[in-house]
């Protein structure tokens, strides 16, 4: 209340005013109360218990101090009824409205507070639990309400009711009333009734270069007022050309990125070429041997077959390889169709070849590889002339059988193979011999 007595003095007064130092005084009678409000758990002047009662922290009874307090709200709203009237005498249109509002709040407060006194003294016993913040609540509500009712009627006027304040300030604003009266502040230019019907539609309009033009509507005209966005073009500016700099320099990051990239996927290809190339060296160069002995006249279709099931066994051991590289497994059956290009080349070059795979568990990738190597060693040992060839894998065993060798197959052979890390077994079966092989750990390294 104190508060609203100081914004009442200020009401017309220009910005250099300060309120009148003997108005100070109001501020002891309310500090004290405050004081005691704060303290009132040791002397109960504000609030009075009542002893036995359930919950008395939730159930407070006004005591002396708090009609008083209350009596000291309503005498300060009374002064600030009398302030408000004073600085509204010379308005004459609403006078009763004018008149009847700053009554309000004193009546409003009178009535929603009688009912928690009523209770509090027992006059009303069917409204008990009626708590003092509920009270508090509505007294903020009301205070709040009432200043908002001061300006909208008039009672609390703004800058547009003193033409004089208007004409002399130093934005660019204008008023137009529905009557065609136009208010110019000092820097205001006139607005054409093109720019006019151009704001009705967007509300606000570039009138010239670094100014804005906007409008705002009220009941009995329009607000017009300049708004200088010289500094928003400039700083938009700056940002559109950082904008294009960023851009640049992020499509340079982006190409330099790409061709980082591109150059480490080279690196990483012929890293991973070099490697295949190193594991088949010995097959290439057998190869290129193999090419070089059609120009001395050698049975040519033999040369060509020895070529077929190199070059079909180069092929699917880099996809093996590759394979293994990308995922770190080689499945079942990537390793059955590569047996499968091979029994097929085997059997086109004249190898009958049969395939039976029956494993219910995937081998692992070394012993793969080393399965499928096997076969080569074994091709390149009968000189690809061998009569019949089964290839078998059951469970976590792999053999090969074969039938029609006019080679033997020499210990050193067995014993080769068998240091590649994996069990190795080698016994006679009628018309040939055949070579079983367990997967004991992924330990071939080729």
């Amino acid at each position: 209340m104190t508060l609203g007595i100081f914004a009442s003095l200020g009401i017309g007064q220009w910005d250099n005013f300060r309120v009148p130092k003997k108005w100070y005084l109001l501020l002891i009678p309310v500090a004290i109360m405050a004081f005691l409000s704060v303290t009132d758990e040791s002397h109960h002047f504000m609030f009075y218990i009542i002893p036995d009662e359930p919950q008395p922290n939730l159930n407070f009874h006004p005591n002396i101090g708090l009609f008083l307090m209350a009596g000291l709200g309503l005498a300060l709203m009374i002064v600030r009824i009398f302030l408000i009237y004073r600085r509204n005498r010379a308005i004459s249109e609403n006078r009763f409205l004018r008149w009847f509002i700053p009554l309000l709040e004193p009546i409003l407060i009178v009535v929603f507070s009688f009912s928690y006194f009523a209770v509090s003294l027992r006059s009303i016993p069917a409204l008990e639990n009626f708590e003092v913040i509920e009270l508090f609540a509505k007294i903020y509500y009301i205070e709040v309400l009432t200043w908002e009712i001061y300006i909208y009627v008039g009672l609390v006027p703004i800058n547009t009711k003193y033409p004089e304040i208007f004409r002399h300030a130093t934005v660019g604003m204008q008023i137009i009333g529905n009557d065609g009266y136009t208010l110019l502040s000092r820097a205001a230019t006139e607005v054409s009734p093109e720019q006019l019907q151009a704001l009705k539609r967007r509300e606000h309009i570039v009138a010239e270069p670094g100014k804005e033009l906007h409008m705002h509507s009220f009941p009995g005209g329009v607000l017009l007022w300049k708004k200088d966005i010289s500094l928003l073009q400039k700083t938009i500016g700056e940002l559109n050309q950082s904008a294009e700099t960023l851009a640049q320099e992020g499509a340079l990051l982006d190409e330099e990125f790409k061709t980082k990239s591109e150059e480490a996927s080279l690196l990483a290809k012929n890293q991973i070429y070099d490697d295949l190339t190193n594991e088949i060296k010995v097959q290439l160069r057998l190869m290129k041997k193999i090419t070089k002995k059609q120009n001395t006249g050698e049975n040519s279709a033999d040369l060509l077959r020895n070529l077929c099931l190199l070059g079909t066994y180069v092929k699917q051991r880099c996809n093996l390889r590759l394979i293994q590289k990308e995922t770190g497994v080689i499945h079942d059956d990537d390793l059955r169709l590569s047996f499968q290009s091979m029994v097929s080349a085997m059997n086109l070059t004249g190898i009958r070849t049969e395939l039976c795979w029956r494993s219910d568990k995937r081998f692992s990738a070394g012993f793969s590889i080393f399965f499928f190597d096997v076969l080569e060693y074994l091709l390149e040992h009968e000189r690809f002339a061998v009569g019949e060839v089964l290839i078998a894998a059951e469970r976590r065993q792999a053999r090969f059988a074969v039938m029609g060798s006019s080679i033997n197959l020499p210990e050193s052979f067995v014993q080769s193979v068998d240091a590649k890390g994996y069990s190795v077994a080698y016994r006679d079966i009628p018309g040939g011999y055949e070579i079983i092989m367990e997967e004991g750990g992924d330990r071939y390294v080729p």
